[in-house]
């Protein structure tokens, strides 16, 4: 068995510019906790919920004007 015969073939991804709201909405309707963030068909990241609850919400920010990548790690290793 290869890896490809177990990989979802269609994912959806968030753009770094896309607000949290979209981004925790997505996660919500596919009940994930994570999500690939993309660009120009390349993978730039990840966001999960609880770096939009933790880096953001707790904090006092505005999950309406802050964008996905102001909360995504910017090194994910």
């Amino acid at each position: 068995m290869k890896i490809r015969d177990v990989m979802t073939p269609d994912i959806d991804v968030v753009s770094p510019d896309d607000k949290l709201r979209t981004a925790a909405r997505l996660m919500a309707d596919l009940d994930f906790e994570a999500l690939p963030v993309g660009e120009d068909n390349k993978l730039v990241g990840t966001i999960t919920g609880r770096d939009i609850a933790v880096q953001i919400v707790a904090d006092g920010g505005d999950p309406e004007a802050t964008t996905v990548n102001q909360a995504m790690p910017t090194d994910p290793l």
